[in-house]
């Protein structure tokens, strides 16, 4: 709510309530594009939000899957490529 204080002429001249003329609006705000940009981008988001705080533990996570996943494809087809050598 705002409330303007005008002199007497002024309110004479202007009267308010009578719905003599439109209420005076704000201007649309200049604000810059990139300001909602954290809704459109989840991933830096979530790289603000997260990477500083755990950026070790991720790494130490993300190295674990890759070596497990290395791991469990070796024994995958270890026993295969062993036969294969045995039989020529």
């Amino acid at each position: 709510m705002e409330l303007t204080l005008l002199t007497e002429q002024e309110s004479t001249d202007d009267p308010a309530g009578l719905g003599r003329e439109e209420p005076s609006g704000l201007l649309f705000p200049n604000r810059p594009d990139l300001m909602m940009n954290w809704l459109i981008l989840p991933i830096r988001t979530l790289r603000y939000a997260l990477w500083d705080s755990y950026k070790f533990k991720i790494a130490k996570a993300v190295f674990m899957f890759i070596l497990l996943a290395v791991l469990s494809l070796f024994l995958y087809y270890m026993p295969s490529s062993i036969v294969k050598k045995i039989v020529g």
